[in-house]
């Protein structure tokens, strides 16, 4: 009886070492990524950076076993870094990381709108790009006086010596250097970047490309017609920004300024049309179509390194860095003292008048041939 019972249990044992090794073969036969790569069917030549989304792409990851899986690109998968790139028209090239795996992708992303719709000329001059050159600086440093826009003139160029004041500490020029409060810098003053919004009979109506100042609309009301904004634009800026043969080239616009123009046609707080070189769009205006203002991105904007230095708010994360507000010249519909602006993102917005962070784009209307 003895016997028999330890045979039985031989063999219980022996049944049971054979499926524990069976299970050891099964774990140790679990399948391994072995490689990962991008599928090549959802790729396409370009993308509109304007409508480009990345889980549109998907990488095919591969098994010990031979089978795969296809998985959707999330940016979990990119480097902070790239992940800025994928706001940024041009040729980049992401790595994507999968457990432990990576692989690279070339995405050739186009502002369709720039690419299609925008022609772009150059017209009067402005501070903007911050001087780095230290034998320049020295040098700009010796003068003693300037001209009469308050530039210092050197080597057949202009500069203006600025002591800074950023909305933030932690801004940096376009050159990657933090922005040091209270210190001194030297800004060129470098020809004017305009967007043709539109060609009629031989007249571009022109936008500033980028926020190239900064000031309040007013240190009271919304009243365009009245506001210092305006005063600023068609005195101190018309006169230091546009050479006399310039100013041949620049019409007097009759400004519509009707609650028509704003985001109501009862609006109260409209004003008086006016009669103007220089002035700043509308509410209807920056949502036109006929000025290529079909979406927000469009109407988002970056701050030169001189507005920067001056005080204007700039947008510090990656999607929208760089970008700034900047006023229209509409009023608010429920009060008398807020104005509508242009945000980072490209949405229309509205701020009290004397805000002083916010900056300015001006507009223009010009003879093309003369």
């Amino acid at each position: 009886m003895n016997i028999s019972f330890k045979k039985i249990w031989t063999l219980v044992l022996f049944i049971v070492s054979i499926f524990i090794l069976s299970g050891c073969e099964f774990f140790n036969q679990q399948a391994t990524i072995t490689s990962i790569e991008v599928d090549a069917t959802t790729l396409e030549d370009s993308y509109d950076v304007n409508a480009f989304e990345l889980s549109s792409i998907s990488i095919k990851v591969s098994f010990s076993d031979g089978k795969f899986k296809i998985i959707p690109i999330t940016e979990t998968m990119l480097s902070s870094e790239d992940q800025t790139f994928l706001s940024i028209a041009g040729e980049h090239i992401i790595t994507i990381n999968y457990e432990g795996f990576t692989t690279k992708i070339t995405l050739n992303l186009t502002d369709i709108l720039t690419s299609i719709f925008l022609t772009y000329v150059y017209f009067g001059t402005y501070p903007q790009t911050v001087v780095a050159d230290s034998n320049l600086i020295s040098s700009l440093n010796s003068l003693t006086s300037t001209n009469a826009n308050g530039y210092y003139e050197y080597q057949g160029s202009e500069y203006v010596k600025v002591e800074s004041t950023p909305y933030s500490n932690i801004y940096q020029f376009m050159n990657g250097s933090t922005i040091k409060k209270y210190q001194t810098y030297y800004f060129k003053v470098e020809p004017i970047k305009w967007r043709v919004l539109e060609e009629v009979d031989d007249t571009y109506t022109l936008l500033s490309e980028y926020i190239i100042d900064k000031q309040i609309f007013d240190n009271a009301f919304n009243n365009y017609e009245r506001s210092e904004m305006r005063e600023w634009l068609n005195n101190s800026f018309y006169n230091k920004s546009f050479s006399t043969l310039e100013k041949t080239r620049i019409l007097t616009t009759i400004v519509d300024n009707s609650a028509s123009t704003t985001i109501s046609s009862s609006n109260p707080n409209a004003c008086n049309n006016t009669n103007d070189k220089v002035y700043l769009l509308s509410y209807q205006e920056a949502r036109s179509s006929t000025y290529g203002f079909t979406q927000n991105s469009a109407r988002t904007s970056t701050t030169t390194d001189y507005a920067r230095a001056i005080g204007v708010y700039m947008a510090t994360d990656s999607k929208h860095y760089e970008n700034g507000n900047w006023w229209l010249r509409s009023p608010y519909l429920f009060n008398e003292f807020y104005s509508n602006n242009i945000d980072d993102y490209g949405q229309i917005n509205d701020y009290i008048v004397y805000t002083s962070a916010i900056g300015v784009r001006p507009v223009i209307r010009i003879i093309v041939s003369k």
